[in-house]
This record gives structure tokens, C-alpha cells and sequence, in this order.
């Protein structure tokens, strides 16, 4: 990109929450370190070969997604089946923190930060309402007006993604898009509620 005749002015590249490895309910926004878990090491390794884009005269900005609400694909896609089944709940407890946010608002940020010349760094795609997985399961039977009620244990997972993805799949991160927020980005669907429904309409 940097040898191009005409070097981009702007390189917008996709990073992930996972960046900060498994928090539990600690609080965390852009400041906060990376972690040392598989994908935490992923991302750090990502992000740094994007950053060889800021030795040009190139404006980068790295979003830090969250759980993306889509049908189409993600671990919703993979929920839909067994809650539209009522059997449906909360995975391996459900007292891990769901950083969560609607594909509008992905799409939305992903605009601002192209449109917005001030805009560079980190910025965490996700809602500012974070929520556990129980409650997450909660809202998601309420949106398929189905129950949540039955758990899933952490080994089921692990059986169904492999044991690195399943431990990614039961961690999380209390995650805030401070920086977003601060620099003027309005979230179209901050509550979950209203998010999953219009996911899965």
C-alpha cells in the first residue's frame, strides 16, 4: 500500500474486542493493555502489521469489534437454530460479559471513522451497554418469543468450536466504545433489546 503511486489517505483496519484477552467483569476501554490469551495474541500480531501503514503518510484507524448481531453468520447464526428450538440458554454459566454491537452501528462507526479526518487509533466497535450471557440469551429468547432457559456447559463448546474457540466463546470483556462515544459517534441501537430484534426480524 505504501509503494502505490498514489498512497490511500486512510487505512480503516478490523481488529476485536479479544484484543484484551479474558476480563471477567473488569471495566475496559482503548487504554486498556492486551491480554495473553489466543486471540488477544492474534490481534496484538494484526494490529502491528497494520501499523506499519502510520510510517507513510496514511491516517489509521483500528476498530476493535465486538459480538456483530448477524443472522448470516457469528455466534448468532449459530444460537438461532437451538433458541428458535426452545432449548435455547445461557453458555457455560452465563457470567461472562458479551461486548455486543447491531450491524448498523458496525457499519455506522466504520463510516464515521472514514468520514471524520480527526478520527485515528483504536476505537472499540461495541455497544456501551454491555451485557452477561445470561442476559444476552434472555434478550435473544424475548426476540425469537422463545424460553432461555436451558445451559449449555463450557465442554459442549468445546466440542463444537475446538478447545481455543471455545475458550474465546466463554470468556469476554466489559468492553466500552469510550473513545467513540467522546468523539461524537451515536449509536443507533445501544440497548440489546432492540438490537436483537432488529438482527433477527
Amino acid at each position: 500500500m505504501l509503494s502505490a503511486p498514489q498512497t490511500p489517505s486512510v487505512l480503516i483496519s478490523q481488529s476485536a474486542v479479544g484484543y484484551y484477552g479474558d476480563r471477567g467483569g473488569q471495566i475496559v476501554d482503548e487504554s486498556t493493555p492486551a491480554g495473553s490469551t489466543f486471540d488477544a495474541r492474534v490481534c496484538v500480531a494484526w494490529e502491528a502489521a497494520a501499523r506499519e501503514a502510520s510510517e507513510g503518510d496514511v491516517r489509521l484507524v483500528i476498530i476493535r469489534t465486538g459480538l456483530l448481531l448477524t443472522k448470516e453468520a457469528g455466534l448468532l447464526k449459530e444460537l438461532l437454530l437451538p433458541f428458535k428450538l426452545g432449548i435455547g440458554g445461557p453458555l457455560a454459566g452465563g457470567r461472562n460479559y458479551m461486548p455486543w454491537i447491531s450491524l448498523a452501528d458496525e457499519i455506522g462507526l466504520i463510516l464515521w471513522a472514514l468520514d471524520t479526518r480527526a478520527a485515528s487509533g483504536v476505537y472499540n466497535a461495541c455497544s456501551p451497554n454491555p451485557v452477561t450471557n445470561r442476559e444476552f440469551s434472555k434478550a435473544l429468547g424475548r426476540a425469537l418469543g422463545r424460553p432461555a432457559i436451558v445451559p449449555v456447559p463450557k465442554l459442549a463448546l468445546k466440542l463444537r468450536l475446538g478447545a481455543e474457540l471455545g475458550e474465546v466463546a466463554t470468556g469476554g470483556q466489559r468492553a466500552l466504545p469510550r473513545r467513540a462515544q467522546d468523539e461524537g459517534y451515536a449509536f443507533r441501537y445501544p440497548q440489546i433489546d432492540a438490537a436483537l430484534q432488529d438482527a433477527v426480524a
